[in-house]
C-alpha cells in the first residue's frame, strides 16, 4: 500500500484551519452574546440563555404534540401555558443536567452554562432598547 506524501501537508492544513474556525466561530458567538447584553441588558440575556437549556425541550414538545390542536389566537397563550407548567424541580434539574452534559446550540457554539457565566460578568445590567410594549410580548 503506497501513502501519497502529498496529502499529509494538506490534510494538516485543512485540520489547523478547521480549529482556527471553531475558535472563531466560538468568539463570535461570545461577541453576540455581549451585544445582546448591551439590547437587552445583562439579566435578560441570562434569562434567554438558561431558557434555551431549560424550557426549549417543554416549547417543542408542546409544538410537535399540541400544536395542531390549538387555536391560532390561543397558541402564545397555550404556549406559555405549558411551558410555566414545568415545576421548578424539573427547571432546576434540566439546569444541572446542562450544564454537566455542556449542552450547546451546536457544536461550533461555547457551551451554554459558559456563555451565561461570561454574560453575567458584563457591565451592561440597564435595557439599551426602548419597547413600548416590552411586558405584554409573549417571552418564553
Amino acid at each position: 500500500m503506497s501513502c501519497d506524501w502529498n496529502v499529509l501537508p494538506v490534510r494538516g492544513l485543512m485540520v489547523l484551519l478547521e480549529l482556527l474556525l471553531y475558535r472563531s466561530s466560538q468568539r463570535a458567538e461570545y461577541r453576540a452574546d455581549e451585544l445582546g447584553a448591551r439590547v437587552a441588558g445583562v439579566p435578560g440575556m441570562v434569562a434567554l440563555l438558561d431558557a434555551l437549556d431549560t424550557r426549549a425541550y417543554s416549547a417543542a414538545r408542546f409544538l410537535e404534540t399540541s400544536a395542531h390542536t390549538v387555536r391560532p389566537e390561543e397558541m402564545w397563550t397555550a404556549l406559555r401555558g405549558a411551558v410555566d407548567a414545568v415545576p421548578g424541580f424539573e427547571t432546576e434539574r434540566r439546569r444541572r443536567a446542562a450544564r454537566l452534559e455542556k449542552l450547546r446550540v451546536d457544536q461550533t457554539h461555547p457551551a451554554t452554562y459558559l456563555r451565561m457565566e461570561w454574560v453575567a460578568g458584563l457591565p451592561y445590567e440597564e435595557v439599551g432598547a426602548d419597547a413600548p410594549h416590552r411586558d405584554s410580548l409573549p417571552y418564553l
